[in-house]
């Protein structure tokens, strides 16, 4: 997680593939890979990662079920993606898969569980803002990865850019391109 929020994407890339080589049927390991490995671009091994850790024990704890929707969200294989984030307790998501939870609704063209999903969101994380995302630490290696998240705001209703008053809570903000005022 550290290495993907400093861009540090060829560290996470090196200690991915260790701990999984090294740790081929640990679940925990295969689920922190699985969930890291879109932001590495390399979404269908998450995904694949998300398989055979569900395979080899379909009885782990349902909170890691978050991750695994997340890795399948990133693969475009949403109808898994909201498979296995059904098995999530509303209340154990994280903001982010919580999120493309959501939009894998969304993309599925089902708007009243995109709807409820959404609300519940808000609910729990406030409205989203994707350039505050970006400026949390929400940072991909490939742009694919960054546009499908792009669009699963769209999809949902909430902004890309965030006001000028929002960004004041960083100190040094960066901006999306498309946020940036010519």
């Amino acid at each position: 997680f550290v290495f993907s929020m400093n861009g540090q994407f060829s560290e996470l890339s090196a200690q991915i593939e260790r701990a999984v080589r090294e740790n081929p049927t640990n679940t925990l390991v295969l689920e922190m890979a699985a969930s890291a490995l879109p932001y590495l671009g390399r979404p269908e091994e998450g995904a694949a990662l998300a398989d055979t850790a569900l395979r080899l024990d379909p009885h782990m704890p349902r909170r890691w079920m978050q991750d695994f929707s997340l890795a399948y969200f990133f693969d475009h294989k949403f109808e898994r993606a909201i498979e296995v984030g059904e098995q999530v307790s509303e209340y154990a998501w994280g903001r982010v898969a919580w999120t493309m939870f959501a939009a894998s609704y969304a993309f599925l063209g089902r708007s009243e569980d995109a709807a409820r999903a959404k609300a519940s969101v808000i609910s729990q994380y406030g409205e989203q803002v994707l350039e505050d995302w970006f400026n949390d630490g929400e940072v991909f290696f490939r742009q694919t990865e960054q546009d499908l998240e792009r669009e699963a705001f769209r999809k949902l209703g909430f902004r890309i850019c965030a006001t000028p008053e929002e960004l004041k809570k960083y100190a040094n903000p960066k901006r999306l391109p498309e946020c940036v005022k010519s």
